[in-house]
């Protein structure tokens, strides 16, 4: 993993500025906002890469459930911690684009208070598992790992169903092609970058699990 991670992290760089020329410089301006539509190039693709790796959370944390198996442990955790930087892009850019429109930096509309409820969830499941003490931390955290999943299709359903200023209806199906172009190409940077820093937080948390295995097995000794 050492010798390979140079050439993962080379590799999802490439994808990320390729997918932000496409955005900046190669796909037109939105007929209607102009150059600021192009923050979707980011928010879209974050909220996709956080979803993702939320659901990687949610099954880690039932498989840890039914198996106690500190290998899925470690994948909860870094999943969570990968999904949150992901969710923090979503809520950043959905307050610049309700500025942009609206003149405010944030609406109570159905789209922005989900969002930030699952940023404020995952927050808090990472408070609890380093604030909680013993070995019941783990399952605690895994409990409301399920609960906080349940978030993610509401946030995805109210930006199907509700209208607000977070965003403008329809926008995906009028993107042309040289829009779609560029959206897929940052959803692939993206997740690429999502699986880069899920997979080194991943063998961060296995190394303090051994770390802490040998402390238990000296104290003891």
């Amino acid at each position: 993993m050492t010798k390979l991670f140079p050439f993962f992290a080379g590799l999802a760089l490439a994808l990320l500025s390729y997918g932000m020329y496409q955005a900046v410089v190669a796909a037109p301006a939105d007929p209607v906002t102009g150059d600021a539509q192009r923050i979707f190039y980011l928010q879209m693709p974050a909220a996709i890469a956080g979803a993702l790796l939320f659901f990687g959370n949610f099954a880690a944390s039932v498989l840890y459930l039914r198996k106690r198996s500190l290998t899925a442990d470690a994948w909860a955790v870094a999943l969570a911690e990968s999904g949150l930087v992901f969710a923090t892009v979503v809520v950043i850019t959905g307050s610049i684009w309700t500025r942009y429109v609206s003149g405010a930096w944030w609406v109570w509309d159905m789209r922005m208070t989900t969002s930030l409820v699952l940023w404020l969830l995952y927050m808090s499941y990472l408070m609890l598992r380093h604030l909680a003490e013993g070995s019941a931390a783990p399952i605690l955290a895994a409990v409301m790992a399920l609960f906080a999943f349940a978030d993610v299709p509401m946030v995805w359903v109210a930006n199907l169903w509700f209208r607000s200023s977070s965003a403008r209806p329809g926008l995906a199906a009028e993107l042309d092609l040289r829009m779609k172009f560029a959206m897929m190409s940052n959803v692939i940077g993206f997740l690429a970058l999502a699986a880069l820093i899920a997979v080194f937080r991943y063998r961060v948390e296995r190394a303090e699990q051994q770390v802490a295995a040998l402390q238990r097995q000296q104290v003891a000794g």
